[in-house]
């Protein structure tokens, strides 16, 4: 009987990762990219951490400090893209950086803006911006931060160069940028499973935004990257790779050519 339920729970288990692959991958056929965006925009809304005082100052995480302590200026402008409620901004402008965050979450800027600046130097400026883009008039500024994994967030090749250009527009010649993403999926059966069925979708449904290979749907749309294509993405979009690392959180640097 013990080998039995092993057989058996090994079957039923492999048939929930299919039919995990299918569910995403018919979704991610069906949905346009303004759909995509607001089932993240949901799932954020629903998270209370990232409108909690104690959260947003809590700090960087030690590998964006550590990235931050090796790349970025001790003095100047940085750009803090997908800031949210102002984890970041807190803790760069805590330095006495100059910040310049923005976010497309109505609820997290407010969040951001009404925190207590009274103990910093620079008060943040905090702006809100629509999904995927990069607010105009920025001004230029010395480095930047892309907020943690907002980057695996955007749908669509296009998309992701469109918006490091828009980045790179606001950073001078050779500032660095940090960036952090998702790297390789747990399954890449399941990966395989998702993107063939989105791709049937897509076409059948006559949806303009080709589902791409990494890209996958559950509590929110996310995407995977390799070396490759963030080497790729950053280098269209006017970047050159300095560092790419995946342990003990997946990110990149890079700089402005």
């Amino acid at each position: 009987m013990t080998g039995l339920y092993v057989l058996w729970n090994r079957v039923f288990l492999a048939g929930l990762s299919v039919l995990e692959a299918v569910h995403s991958g018919v979704w991610l056929g069906l949905l346009r990219r303004r759909q995509l965006n607001a089932v993240t925009a949901r799932y954020y809304r629903d998270q209370a951490c990232y409108v909690d005082a104690g959260f947003n100052g809590s700090g960087l995480f030690d590998w964006e400090a550590l990235a931050v302590s090796r790349y970025f200026p001790s003095n100047g402008h940085v750009l803090v893209a997908g800031c949210g409620g102002g984890r970041e901004l807190n803790a760069l402008a805590a330095t006495g950086l100059r910040t310049t965050g923005f976010d497309p979450d109505d609820r997290l800027v407010e969040t951001a803006q009404s925190t207590d600046w009274s103990g910093v130097a620079h008060v943040p400026v905090v702006l809100h911006a629509l999904p995927d883009t990069v607010p105009g008039g920025l001004g230029v500024h010395d480095a930047c931060l892309l907020g943690w994994t907002a980057y695996a967030h955007l749908a669509g090749r296009d998309a992701r160069i469109a918006f490091l250009r828009g980045l790179a527009a606001s950073l001078l010649p050779g500032a660095p940028l940090i960036l952090s993403f998702w790297a390789r999926p747990a399954s890449v059966r399941q990966m395989r499973i998702s993107h063939r069925v989105a791709s049937l979708v897509a076409v059948a449904t006559f949806n303009a935004r080709m589902p791409e290979y990494g890209d996958w749907l559950g509590r929110h749309f996310i995407h995977y990257f390799d070396e490759t294509a963030i080497r790729g993405e950053l280098r269209e979009a006017g970047f050159d790779l300095v560092v790419y690392l995946e342990q003990p959180s997946a990110h990149a640097v890079a700089t402005r050519a």
